[in-house]
């Protein structure tokens, strides 16, 4: 019996003992709150008690912590803590919901470390940079983080400037000319990376722009059509709008 069995198998028989006439039989995965809503008490115990089992000690040490932060028992922040098998990932998912906030998952690997465990415990399940997302174990940075986190800290996303835009007096005017390698989101943020290596984060009155032109980039290549990217885009403000033109090689190799 794999990992993910032995989980179903200890709540079934859990569901089949302990809730008599009213006991039903539960998908893969059950959460604390759907136990809760059954066995009160009893069934929250054991459910904070089944990831204490399965998991090992550290998740007590953690409930308690979030106790304190939370100004309840052991037992009840227990009852916080989920653990669900993915049978499709073949993975095990540990969810935590704080008060009022969404549930932040943690896709667990097949070992999990000394270090994975103490970094679980330090996790702040209501700080913005965690709550709510899904988060996964980087073991060469030592820590718990999201993939668009960790691919926004690539690129150096926080420390990039918002492209600024030009004001174009008139149409033959001209706006600041961008060779675009590639265009990209992370952590909800649309960003132009250019040849040069440059990342610009596409200004909020571009979004619409920068959604439109990586759909139809993905639609060209599925096409069998040559990407948009790389290519250039001519960025300003017109008339109190803001505007991005693509620029043909016709136009590239004449005035305008």
């Amino acid at each position: 019996m794999d990992r993910h069995d032995a989980v179903l198998s200890m709540l079934q028989q859990h569901v089949d003992t302990s809730f008599g006439a009213k006991r039903r039989r539960y998908s893969p995965g059950v959460y604390a709150s759907e136990l809760h809503s059954g066995g009160g008490a009893i069934a929250l115990a054991f459910a904070g008690y089944l990831v204490v089992k399965m998991l090992g000690p550290f998740v007590e040490a953690w409930a308690t912590k979030l106790g304190e932060q939370f100004g309840e028992s052991t037992a009840r922040a227990l009852g916080r803590i989920q653990l669900k098998p993915d049978r499709r990932l073949q993975v095990m998912m540990l969810g935590i919901t704080a008060p009022r906030t969404p549930t932040t998952t943690l896709v667990l690997p097949a070992e999990l470390s000394e270090a994975a465990q103490l970094a679980i415990i330090d996790l702040d399940p209501v700080d913005e940079r965690v709550c709510g997302k899904t988060l996964h174990w980087f073991a060469e940075e030592g820590k718990w983080a999201s993939q668009e986190d960790v691919e926004a800290e690539a690129l150096g996303i926080s420390s990039a400037e918002v492209l600024a835009l030009p004001t174009v007096a008139t149409e033959e005017g001209r706006g600041i000319v961008l060779h675009i390698a590639s265009l990209g989101i992370v952590t909800g943020q649309a960003y132009m990376l250019c040849t040069d290596g440059k990342i610009y984060l596409v200004p909020d009155s571009l979004r619409m722009w920068a959604d439109n032109a990586r759909v139809t980039d993905e639609l060209r290549q599925r096409q069998g059509k040559p990407p948009l990217f790389p290519c250039q885009f001519e960025f300003g403000v017109f008339n109190g709008k803001a505007f991005a033109e693509y620029i043909s090689k016709k136009r590239r190799s004449s005035p305008r």
